[in-house]
Parts: C-alpha cells; structure tokens; sequence
C-alpha cells in the first residue's frame, strides 16, 4: 500500500533526526547521546501515526541500522582535538616511534649447534728457563761531606821523645799509686812496678787516676775509674791494676791530659778524643755530652766546630775541660757553676757543648785548668783568668767569682811574660820565661811557698791581727778573727830559679829546673810531697838524685799523691825541654785534700827500691 504523504513526512523526519549521530565528530560520545534524546520532545503518537510507523518501509529500518554502524565507530574514535592541542600529541607519537625505531632488534635465541667432542690440546712446550738478570752495580756511598780546615799559625806539638820511669808517692786508697793491693800509701818516691822498662815520654795526672804516654803511642791507665776516666772497662777491685786503654795506638796520641773524672786525648792531626764524665757540685752527674751520661773508651768530639779546627793543646779541669785551636780560639765546655768556663749558663746541660771563648780579645797560645778556674797565655805572655775566685786564684781583689776571661797585672808588665800555667784548687803558678815563678791565691795551706805570713784584706803583708767582717742570716753584722788567707796579688817565689816546668796540685806543687832537679812545698798530710814525712813544706825544697845521677824529666800532681818522671842514668839523654808553652805538662789539681798546718823541715830520705838515694835540698 502506497505510503501516504503524512508517512513520508514522518518518515523523513526519523531520519534527520539519527543523522546529527552519524556525523558527529570524534568527541560525541553515549553521554552526549542521552542528553540529546534527553533534550528532543517525544512525537505525539496517535492512533494513525502509531500505524504508521508500525508500517515504516524497510529503507527507514536500514538507514537506523546504519546511524548505529557509525555511532559504534565513532565511539572508538576520540574527537578531534583543536589544532594547538593536536600538534604536541603529534609530535609525542613522532618521537616515541623515532625511539621505537632507534631502540636495537631484540635477538632471537640462538639455537645451540650439535656440541662436538672437544680435541685435546697438545701440552706446551716447556719454556726455557730465562737467564737471570745481571746484578745492578751497588750504588757508590755518597762521599762524607768535606769540612774546610781553618788552618792557624800554631802548630800540632809532637810526641815527645824523652823519656822515663814512673814513680808515684802520697794516698792510693784508689789505687792511684799504681803498686797493688798492698801497698795503699807511700811517704817516698817508689817506681811503679807494671811500668818498670817502659819508656814512658808523658803523664797526666788528674785527682784520683793517672794516664801515661809510650814512645810508641801506647796509652796505660790506672787509679779510679769507676765513671770511666781510665778509659778502659774496670772491674771491682782492680784500681790497682794498671791496664792498657784498647787500641790505644790506632788514635796516635801526642798529649794527655786528666782532670776529675774526664780525660782528654790530642792526636798528631789536631784531633780531640775524651773519655769519663763530668759532675756537677750541686747537680751531680752532669754528663759526657747531651745524651751521653759517661763514656769507658775514647771518644773522637766530633762537635761541629771542632771539624772545622785542628787543635794544638788540651787542658781538664775538676769537672770542665778546655782546647786550644791552631787559631789560637779556646772552646771550653763542662761545669760552668763556678764561671770556670768563662760563660753563664742557664741550664747545666747546655755546658756539654764546647763554646768559643770569644772575649779573650788576643791570640791564645797555651791553656790551663785548676780545678774551679782556668787559665790562658796570649801570644804577648799576657795571662787571663777566670772562673771561681773566692781565694784569689785568679788574681782579682774584689769578686768571689770572675764570670769572663780577664787579664790579670804582673808585678813588672814591662819585661814579664809567661810561658807556663798551671793551678790547684785554690792557687794559681805563672812560669816567666826567665825561669822565676809567681803564684797567688790561697796561702794557709802554704800552697804560695812564700813561708807563713800575714796577710791583710788586699792581699797585702802585714803585721796586724786580720779580722773578716760577715752578715748573717738575720742581718746582724759580725767580725772573726781571719782564718781564711790569700794573695790575690800575682807574688815572685824568691827561692825558685832557672825552672822549666811546674805542676799544681790541689793544695801542693812540685817544679823541675832545666837542670832535672825537683822542688816541692805545700799540703804534706797524704805525703803527696814525697819526702818521708806528712808535714806541710812553707818554702820549696829540693829532692836531690845527684849520687845516682837520676834526672826529673816531668812531674804531677794530683789530689793526694804525685808523679815523677825519672830518667835513669845510661838513659838516652836529650837537651833539657825548653820553658815553652808547648811544653808545659797538662797536670791538674782536681778532687779534695785534708789541709795541714803543722810546719817542719824535710829531713833526707832515699826511694823505696834503694837505688835512688834522695835528700832535701835544704839538708845538702
């Protein structure tokens, strides 16, 4: 039946109304779609339209079929974006596919081929063994660095060649006499048995040990050495063994010299060796050098300034030492408590380093210690001095102590001048090279051989009662009589003529003339003064070897005992040593000795063995 106009209007009309769907953009989606059905008003249906749409032909069925066809396509598609949006999703599509394309192939498992029996490798060929590298050539040690030797005008002394046999008196309670066990003392000259044939050219003779010097270099030693001055390691109770210093050839020794506990060594190159320790009086053990409390064999000082110098003389203290440089430079080291070294020194320690005495404003040109001072001789025979000086041994009036070196006057500077110096405890002796001798300093134990005087404050003559005026603790002020006396006035020992060598101990003395006799005066109470008896000597008095034909080569002194060097007739003979500087013997007065006060005269006495009949000069 023909559709009439109404139902193609209708018809129509269902179809515009599914075609808003089938155009719409990408973004229409079933929400938009159910508000739109939401939004369109239902057609009135009657009774003929509902006929009619019951007979809607098959084309208007087949167009709905077709809007759901594209409503289902464009809901998978999202709608299109604006143009600014669409160009960044662009470009992020563009490159995540670049990446997928760069991004590497994953490989395909590789199938495993057929495994096939592995053939044995044949076993290689032993290596022949390589030839084994030569030895590099040890390294050359580096060559010690070479110090310039100031070279001066004085002059390395030889070895003497002189020589003779030791003899020893006075205390050996230490085995300072060198005769054994049994015998501790000896009031007369004895030969020293160990030593009986050997020819001996130098001894040194310090308070309680003894060093002496072969023709041949050869070094013995014997007394105390139980902080190592002997130069040798001592057992207990073999003091009185005299025993060889190690080697002592090897250093070529030309000079000793012994002082407390110390000993000093000069070698034939101007080399300076040392051995023992020094003391302190209030600190006790001062030491060796820094580091190094004591040393038992000898000891090259290697300080600094002593590579630079070669030495010419040596000199030893009770507990300081002195050297003497080619230059005519002192260096002095020790114990300085007293001023002994010439310098103030904050710390002990510090004095274990050898110091340049540069105040002397001279030439130096010999050297000498007592055992709280010294002494030098310029190149003019001038004499300095200092150090302790509460006795006037360094010839000054007005100071307990002389803190640097100063020149002391002698009676007649014009035409005095020394060539030797030697000292004590408490004294000091000055050799002219006329031969005559002064000395100063302490005089009670009749140390001067001036004979028993009175003496004022100035060191003066006098008849008066002396008295010393003294401040007490509390202040109070007092006067003793004075039991103290002294000369600190350098005074001429009238009795002593044509003398070649003197040697100071501590509170006695001994010279040789040039003619080898000895002299002797001071403290007797160990018989240091060798005369047979133990009483004090005032004046100088000789011992004389004339009916034997004995001649005194050299002589020292030590603390409570003595040693001369004697030469035997058929001996080799040589000229008389000169009253030289050079000359002069390093004995020194050092340790502690009992003053005596009683006065006698020396009677005649003869050596223990005999051979040597002796007298004193004044029984002749």
């Amino acid at each position: 039946m023909p559709a009439t106009q109404r139902e193609r209007r209708i018809t129509k009309k269902a179809a515009e109304t599914a075609t808003p769907y089938a155009t719409k953009g990408r973004k229409a989606t079933k929400a938009a779609k159910a508000a739109d059905d939401d939004a369109s008003p239902a057609p009135r249906r009657s009774a003929r339209t509902t006929k009619a749409e019951e007979a809607v032909p098959a084309a208007a069925a087949s167009k709905k079929k077709a809007a759901a066809t594209t409503k289902a396509t464009t809901a998978k598609k999202p709608a299109a974006k604006t143009k600014a949006a669409a160009e960044p999703a662009a470009k992020t599509k563009t490159t995540a596919a670049a990446k997928r394309l760069k991004a590497p192939a994953r490989k395909a498992p590789a199938t495993k081929a057929a495994t096939t029996p592995k053939v044995p490798k044949a076993p290689k060929a032993a290596k022949a063994p390589k030839a084994p590298k030569e030895p590099k050539p040890a390294k050359e040690p580096k060559a010690p660095k070479v110090v310039k030797v100031i070279e001066g005008p004085l002059a390395v002394p030889e070895r003497k060649e002189r020589a003779g046999e030791v003899y020893a008196f006075g205390s050996g309670e230490t085995g300072q006499l060198g005769m054994g066990e049994d015998v501790q003392d000896a009031a007369k000259p004895k030969p020293v048995p160990d030593l009986k044939g050997v020819p001996i050219v130098d001894v040194a003779v310090g308070g309680l040990h003894n060093l002496a010097l072969t023709a041949d270099g050869k070094v013995y030693s014997w007394g105390c050495g139980d902080e190592g001055a002997l130069g040798r390691p001592v057992a207990a109770g073999e003091e009185n063994d005299i025993g060889e210093i190690p080697d002592s050839q090897t250093y070529d020794f030309v000079k000793l010299a012994a002082g407390g506990s110390i000993s000093l060594g000069l070698t034939s190159s101007g080399q300076v060796y040392a051995w023992g320790t020094f003391r302190g009086e209030q600190a006790g053990k001062l030491g060796f050098r820094p580091g190094v409390e004591k040393v038992f064999a000898p000891q090259l000082l290697d300080f600094p300034d002593f590579q630079k110098h070669k030495f010419v003389d040596i000199a030893a203290g009770d507990n300081h030492a002195l050297t003497l440089t080619s230059t005519g430079l002192v260096y002095a080291w020790g114990n300085s408590e007293q001023g002994q070294t010439g310098f103030h020194r904050h710390r002990l320690e510090s004095g274990l380093v050898p110091m340049a005495l540069k105040t002397i404003k001279a030439t130096v040109k010999a050297i000498a210690c007592g055992s709280y001072h010294s002494l030098c001789i310029d190149e003019d025979g001038d004499v300095w001095t200092f150090g302790a000086n509460n006795f006037g041994q360094c010839a000054r009036h007005e100071s307990e102590q002389v803190a640097k070196p100063d020149m002391i006057r002698f009676p007649d500077p014009d035409t005095m001048r020394a060539v030797q110096i030697d000292a004590g405890e408490h004294h000091s002796l000055v050799l002219l090279e006329d031969g005559r001798v002064l000395a100063f300093g302490r005089t009670d134990g009749h140390e001067l051989g001036l004979g028993f005087l009175r003496l004022n404050h100035q060191g003066e003559l006098t008849n008066d009662d002396v008295f010393d005026t003294y401040k007490d603790a509390d202040g109070t002020v007092t006067q003793h009589k004075r039991t103290k006396s002294s000369i600190a006035r350098p005074t001429m020992i009238s009795s002593l003529e044509n003398i070649a060598q003197i040697a100071a101990g501590t509170h006695h003395n001994i010279a040789v003339d040039k003619a080898g006799k000895a002299y002797h005066w001071g403290t007797n109470i160990n018989s240091q003064l060798g005369n047979g008896s133990d009483d004090d000597v005032e004046t100088p008095q000789a011992y004389d070897f004339s009916k034997s034909g004995a001649l005194v080569v050299q002589a020292g002194c030590g603390a409570q005992h003595s040693v001369l060097l004697i030469e035997k007739p058929g001996a080799k003979k040589a000229a008389p040593a000169p009253a030289t500087a050079a000359a002069a013997l390093s004995s020194n007065a050092n340790g502690a000795a009992a003053n005596g006060q009683a006065n006698g005269t020396p009677a005649a006495s003869q050596d223990a063995d005999g051979d040597t009949p002796m007298k004193d000069a004044s029984q002749s």
